[in-house]
């Protein structure tokens, strides 16, 4: 696949602009109304989106279309403390303030077919953005190297679904995800050395890099009795091509898969009006060796690009979501939720995460629908990423002068979104 198709699809997914500092998008920010319960949707489908978490939920939404963008905003920092080396020069805050503008988009279509009065198929397509991270500090961390540290990553994903409905009270759907990967890193010279890494001059400052990749989604959605309903999702993990211009800086000679990820939920409506839901997920890093390697393997330093060469040494995350979704009256529908996912990065690998400062934990969300025809509606949830810090104490090696490295960091965003039925 040419590079003009693989810019214009990502361009497509994540329209960004005065991309001057860093930023990072929450893993899959997918249905804005969704996103209003905290994205406790897994047995609560409510839109097209849905399909990014359990496919088998597009039997319950009818035919609609559904188009959506979001804004978001990070901050964070990284402050190096008591490293022996440079007299003092590493020892201080590095300004991680992260880009301020960053507008993730998607869209879904959904079709229903009724087969008979027991069975019906639905089919649809849905594009969202995965994963969006970009963290770039004003000036060289000595300790990397020469020019201002950075990684910018991104993962778009399209899939078209089907899922089969029968006796009107379950389902079974599954998603082809193609996914496609961009990466850049920066500001990494003290380690683009022969001995350090298996491919010098393809460590950093490369530009962008591309990977691509086929996966699937299956899922279930069960509505047990007329209040109660279950659901349950699983992504095996997807094989990606590899990142031949940064094969000396990602563990495995570039190899960055998606991970695996496993889901469940349960909802339930306390009155025709009043629904709480509840979800449970987990995403399971440590097979990919380029994100769960730690920086020190056996407390050597490896190889640079290695099989067991420095990552970023991610554990597995739970993710639990809390969401409540109130249909005021014929217009209005107000929602509010709870996330909490403890963050990927162990405290022992502060240093190298750095480059992530992936460190919020707890969100807060609200959000409402205004119907205001039958067939049009308009929606928009807030989110609050609590500030959050690691504590990463001793987490830079003895051989580089040893010391601390905290890292800190919060998140706003703001969505909105139309939905059409038809």
């Amino acid at each position: 696949m040419n590079r003009f198709f693989l810019n214009f699809f990502l361009s497509i997914g994540i329209l960004t602009t005065f991309f001057l500092q860093p930023s990072k998008v929450e893993a899959i920010f997918a249905s804005v109304k969704a996103t209003g319960m905290a994205a406790a949707c897994i047995s609560y489908p409510l839109d097209t989106l849905v399909g990014a978490y359990n496919p088998a939920g597009m039997s319950d939404i009818g035919n609609r279309f559904d188009l959506e963008a979001a804004w978001v905003q990070d901050w964070g920092s990284a402050a190096i403390r008591n490293n022996v080396l440079d007299y003092g020069r590493l020892n201080k805050v590095y300004d991680g303030m992260r880009t301020k503008y960053v507008f993730p988009v998607g869209f879904g279509l959904n079709k229903i077919w009724c087969l008979n009065d027991e069975w019906q198929i639905a089919t649809g397509i849905v594009l969202y953005n995965r994963n969006y991270q970009k963290t770039t500090y004003k000036h060289a961390v000595p300790l990397f190297g020469t020019t201002p540290l950075g990684l910018e990553y991104l993962n778009e994903t399209v899939s078209p679904m089907i899922s089969i409905q029968w006796c009107g009270s379950h389902s079974l759907g599954i998603s082809a995800n193609y996914q496609v990967e961009r990466i850049k890193v920066n500001g990494l010279q003290n380690f683009d050395l022969p001995y350090v890494s298996i491919a010098p001059g393809h460590v950093t400052n490369r530009g962008y890099d591309y990977s691509t990749g086929w996966g699937f989604t299956v899922g279930y959605l069960g509505h047990i009795t007329d209040c109660l309903s279950i659901g349950i999702t699983y992504q095996p993990e997807t094989s990606m091509s590899r990142m031949n211009k940064y094969k000396g800086f990602l563990a495995h000679k570039g190899k960055l898969n998606i991970p695996r990820k496993i889901g469940a939920g349960i909802s339930y409506l306390i009155t025709p009006c009043f629904a709480i839901a509840f979800d449970v997920e987990q995403i399971h890093w440590k097979p990919v060796k380029a994100l769960s390697n730690p920086l020190l393997h056996k407390g050597m330093l490896e190889e640079l690009g290695s099989a067991n060469g420095p990552g970023f040494g991610f554990k597995d995350q739970w993710y639990y979501r809390l969401g409540i979704e109130w249909e005021v009256d014929e217009c209005w529908t107000i929602r509010a939720g709870y996330r909490h996912a403890n963050s990927p990065i162990r405290d022992s690998q502060a240093a190298i995460n750095m480059l992530t400062l992936d460190a919020v934990e707890d969100f807060i969300t609200v959000g409402a629908t205004w119907n205001y025809n039958e067939n049009n509606e308009i929606s928009f949830v807030f989110a609050y990423g609590f500030e959050n810090e690691i504590h990463g104490k001793e987490a830079i090696p003895a051989e580089f002068g040893g010391g601390d490295v905290h890292l800190k960091e919060q998140k706003y965003a703001v969505g909105l979104a139309w939905g059409y039925q038809f």
